[in-house]
């Protein structure tokens, strides 16, 4: 109810009571209404009546006045992963989407604050920052098997987590005298049991949050597989760096990813479109008249080509986009997050700076385009084939020819 209403009930209640009061002395002493009213009869009783009249005005209020302890909104759990998903595999970088989501899920949860722990091998590090940690934390990095004795109390359970990898705890603490309860959920991934890190969220209603256990349950797996996803990607990247002759998987000359790495991004990316239904484009760019230009120019001036056009896509597609070479004359553009309508832009974009650039050695240069996106029904091999007839089509357009092929249908650059 709301306080105007319980204003205007005290008013009512109080307002009957000096009507019935003077409806009895108006019986009682046969007087007029107004003399009842105003308390003017022989019987009449004024301050009696007014006191009454008061007790009655502030009783009917004692449910205003009483302070009612606020209840916490309970997260809608569809509603609240669909948020969650869409901030974790969002286009940007994976920190940056996993910081968005912890601050989400400590919104939806009416948390105190919300810690994530990447675990090493000897130690342990925060992932995330916030008001809790700041007051609770002396650092970011932890080191558990060394001595310390000005660890707070929730440094103290972090340890204790990392030592004993326990897939779930719950600790009740004080800090600064108010109790807090600490839920600690271990990030395993399900294939290979490989431990992640740690999860612990700080909360003041430990019943709020073990009614939406089911909602944390779902949040880690989506978490886990974030995570492990961005990891196995730096992993990969760092390992093309290192031994870039070996694996065959990075052209050292032409300083670009080759088509072996660029299966392995198509691979990772593919199973989580088949996780999270997440969306994913291939663009293929072939250059046109490629065998004619290796004729009529030196090897070194078909290089220098190649070099100012891979520069010269990098200047135009997003961080989290890979590229990479496909095959002689071919790159390949993997749009994570993206639908066929984005890379159509990205084409549309290079076909008019194609127009108006020269390269060094060769002039201006013409290319074709080949887009697809992944549909539920693709394998890998299908995708790549739609891929290359897409490309092959738009090259028989010549000229700066794009050429979109989906699943149930294709579009051409003339049709758009």
């Amino acid at each position: 109810m709301k306080k105007t209403h319980y204003f205007l009930l005290a008013f009512f209640i109080t307002l009957l009571y000096w009507v019935l009061d003077a409806y009895a002395h108006l019986l009682i002493a046969q007087s007029s209404w107004m003399q009842a009213l105003l308390l003017q009869t022989p019987y009449s009783t004024p301050l009696m009546t007014s006191i009454t009249a008061v007790l009655l005005f502030f009783a009917t209020l004692i449910p205003l006045l009483l302070k009612q302890k606020p209840q916490k909104e309970s997260a809608d759990e569809f509603n609240a992963l669909e948020k969650l998903s869409k901030l974790l595999f969002a286009s940007l970088a994976t920190k940056f989407n996993v910081i968005k989501a912890q601050e989400k899920i400590e919104e939806l949860l009416h948390l105190e604050g919300s810690l994530l722990f990447i675990y090493e091998k000897e130690n342990f590090s925060l992932y995330n920052e916030n008001e809790f940690i700041k007051s609770t934390f002396r650092s970011k990095d932890i080191f558990p098997f060394r001595t310390n004795h000005e660890r707070s109390v929730v440094e103290e359970v972090a340890v204790r987590c990392f030592i004993e990898k326990t897939p779930f705890a719950k600790d009740a603490i004080k800090i600064n005298k108010m109790p807090i309860t600490l839920f600690s959920f271990l990030l395993k991934e399900e294939e290979t049991q490989t431990i992640i890190g740690n999860l612990m969220l700080a909360s003041n209603d430990p019943d709020f949050i073990e009614k939406h256990q089911p909602l944390i349950d779902k949040y880690i797996l989506m978490l886990t597989f974030a995570l492990s996803l961005a990891f196995k990607k730096e992993h990969l990247e760092k390992l093309n760096a290192q031994y870039s002759n070996e694996s065959g998987s990075f052209d050292k000359i032409l300083n670009v990813l080759n088509y072996e790495k660029i299966d392995e991004y198509l691979f990772y990316e593919f199973k989580r479109h088949k996780r999270y239904r997440t969306e994913l484009t291939l663009m293929l760019i072939e250059i046109n008249m490629f065998e004619n230009l290796s004729k009529v120019f030196p090897q070194d001036s078909i290089i220098t080509l190649k070099k100012e056009f891979i520069q010269l896509i990098h200047k135009y597609i997003r961080e989290v986009d890979i590229f990479g070479k496909w095959s002689k004359d071919r790159f390949a553009i993997l749009l994570p997050d993206s639908d066929f309508r984005a890379a159509m832009g990205l084409a549309k974009k290079l076909q008019g700076i194609l127009e108006t650039t020269k390269f060094s050695k060769v002039g201006k240069i013409s290319c074709s385009y080949g887009i697809t996106s992944l549909a539920p029904k693709d394998t890998l091999g299908s995708l790549k084939a739609r891929a290359e007839n897409a490309v092959v089509r738009a090259s028989i357009h010549e000229g700066n020819a794009i050429e979109v092929k989906l699943q149930h249908g294709s579009l051409d650059d003339d049709s758009l």
